[in-house]
Parts: structure tokens; sequence; C-alpha cells
């Protein structure tokens, strides 16, 4: 059993290679970037972002945040079609608290699990 550490961040605003060339000097190693943010839309600057990120030599992946609204199905194929996956290493799923309209998760743990099977 291994355990590896990363030092990482993640931001959803577009970010220039540049910025992000000092992250990796600092010592930054990992970038996750919102592709589908609390309204349950694509983010429309994460293929800008995951382009500069890989560009400045980070790891970079994904964190979607589900919305209860849409199936789960949908948002995945929306990713899937809209991130070319060589842009990405992990898709990180966050069942959380999403306060956009239409969205909301349930407050039993059940339903919520039964929306990601």
């Amino acid at each position: 059993l291994y355990y590896i550490s990363f030092k990482g961040f993640q931001f959803t605003r577009l970010v220039s290679r540049q910025k992000l060339s000092c992250l990796k000097q600092l010592g930054y190693s990992l970038r996750r970037s919102k592709s589908i943010p609390i309204a349950g839309d694509l983010d429309p600057d994460i293929l800008a972002n995951l382009r500069n990120a890989k560009a400045a030599g980070l790891t970079t992946d994904i964190m979607m945040n589900l919305c209860s609204g849409r199936t789960a199905k949908a948002q995945a194929n929306e990713l899937i079609k809209g991130i070319p996956n060589s842009l990405y290493n992990t898709v990180w799923i966050n069942v959380g608290s999403n306060i956009s309209p239409g969205c909301e998760w349930s407050s039993g743990n059940e339903l919520n699990c039964g929306y990601i099977e």
C-alpha cells in the first residue's frame, strides 16, 4: 500500500499559464479544476485552465459538482464530450451541498447514494 501526497490547489477562474508556472515553481504539483460548478453546467474556463496547467507541468484532475436535478449520466456525458481525456488524470465527484435551484441534495444519505449508483 502506497500513499502519495500532493501539494495542490483548486479554483474556477481562468488562470494564466504564467501564474500556474509560478505555482509549479513554488512546489505545487496538482491542479484540480471544477468541471461542473454549482449551477450544474460545464465551466466555460475549464479547457483553457486545463491546457494552461498542463503546459505549466502540473498534474490535472477534474472536480464534478453534481446537480441532483439532472441525471448523473447526462452530466458525465457532458464532461466526456466537452473535455478531452488527455487534459486530465482523475475525475473527482463532489456530492455535497449545492445551492443552485433544482440542484439541492437530500438530507438523507440513502437517496443521495441511490442517485450515484
